[in-house]
């Protein structure tokens, strides 16, 4: 994760836990450790027999019985193919997913979902 998006997501997860409505609960899953050199590639196949999803949102969001999915990026960042083939998956099992970019642009969908106070 690139440092301008992690500012971002640290910013959005204080605001989650400071203003979260009662009962939410999130998340987010780290798959950054299994990139890079042979010892990355052991681990990749690792990950994937255990069943690492690629491309699984930044920050996942479970409340009453609906899964929520939100990729967090910069003005200027964009969304990967795994990363789209996830939100297309979840969506297609009824969750909801958004990608976010920025700050303010995150807050308004959080609101949306009515997942912040």
């Amino acid at each position: 994760m690139r440092r301008d998006e992690q500012l971002i997501h640290r910013a959005v997860v204080q605001h989650l836990r400071l203003r979260g409505v009662k009962g939410l609960m999130f998340w987010h899953t780290m798959q950054n450790q299994f990139v890079g050199g042979r010892k990355g590639a052991i681990f990749g196949g690792i990950a994937k027999s255990m069943g690492v999803y690629p491309g699984v949102s930044d920050l996942l969001l479970f409340h009453k019985g609906k899964l929520h999915a939100l990729e967090l990026k910069t003005t200027l960042g964009y969304v990967t193919p795994s990363q789209a083939k996830f939100i297309e998956d979840l969506v297609d099992n009824g969750g909801l997913a958004q990608v976010a970019k920025g700050i303010d642009q995150a807050l308004e969908i959080l609101k949306e979902w009515k997942l912040i106070k």
